[in-house]
């Protein structure tokens, strides 16, 4: 988990996905938005670490094994609506 300004960046291994809440009022977070395994593309595979660089989030999966571990890149300009990027696989570079 990340949190930058307004918001918390979770990434959620039981349920393949990043997570994006709204924190601003400390005491009620809000849930703005996610986006999961396979959803335009995501990897998304059991993650477990992620950083954020300006509109980006960068998830790292690994499903218990190194060989199907990958990279997600995340838009997410858009809390509501994260948006799958581009991603880097294990064995593919």
């Amino acid at each position: 988990m990340t949190v930058s300004g307004n918001y918390a960046y979770v990434t959620a291994g039981g349920s393949n996905a990043l997570e994006i809440i709204d924190v601003s009022s400390g005491a009620n977070p809000v849930h703005l938005g996610k986006i999961v395994r396979g959803q335009s593309g995501a990897s998304l595979n059991v993650p477990h670490g992620l950083y954020k660089r300006g509109n980006y989030v960068y998830v790292v999966s690994d499903a218990g094994n190194t060989l199907t571990g990958s990279l997600d890149i995340i838009d997410v300009s858009s809390g509501s609506n994260p948006i799958f990027v581009g991603s880097l696989t294990h064995g593919s570079g």
